[in-house]
This record gives C-alpha cells, structure tokens and sequence, in this order.
C-alpha cells in the first residue's frame, strides 16, 4: 500500500467517525433543548448540595466527575439547589 493510499484510507476512517460523532450528538443536544416544554430542573445532586444549606451560602458538588462550586439558589416551589457559577440565569418561568 503507497503513501497516499494509506492517507485515503485514514482520511475516510476519520471522516467516518466525525460522521458518526455528529449523526449521535445532533439529536441529543436538539432533544435537550427543550424550547416548547417546561425548563428542566437541576440534578438531584445539585439539591443534595442545598438540602442543609439556606439561599445564597456557597456549595459545591461533584457531578460527571468534576467538582462544580456555586451558590444555593431557589426553585419556584422554594427547594433549594446549587447554581454553578457563572450560569446565566434561568429563564423567568423557572425562578420567582
């Protein structure tokens, strides 16, 4: 096999899995968003974070692996969970 042979087939190879990566995330990230439904709430590690904590006290918890630091903030329902920082803010049905 030439030089450039091997090249094509790489380049095919590559193209294939940037193929399949993108034929696996589109749906994914399109199903999160969400735009018609209600926003999604926090995961319950996040209320976990806040379960002994009052709004406004820092908190941190650990989440895909990472530690994530935030502030304690309230749902509408007034439960309290871990707003990472720097997060916009939620959207004005989410929050009071």
């Amino acid at each position: 096999m030439t030089l450039d042979e091997r090249f094509t087939v790489r380049a095919r190879f590559v193209a294939s899995v940037l193929a399949t990566v993108v034929a696996v995330a589109a749906p994914i990230a399109w199903a999160q968003q969400r735009p018609d439904g209600p926003p999604r709430e926090p995961p319950a590690a996040a209320f976990a974070a806040c379960s002994s904590r009052s709004a406004g006290q820092s908190c941190s918890l650990e989440f895909m692996g990472r530690t994530i630091t935030g502030t304690c903030a309230a749902t509408p329902d007034a439960r309290l969970f871990c707003r990472p920082e720097g997060m916009p803010p939620p959207p004005s049905s989410f929050e009071r």
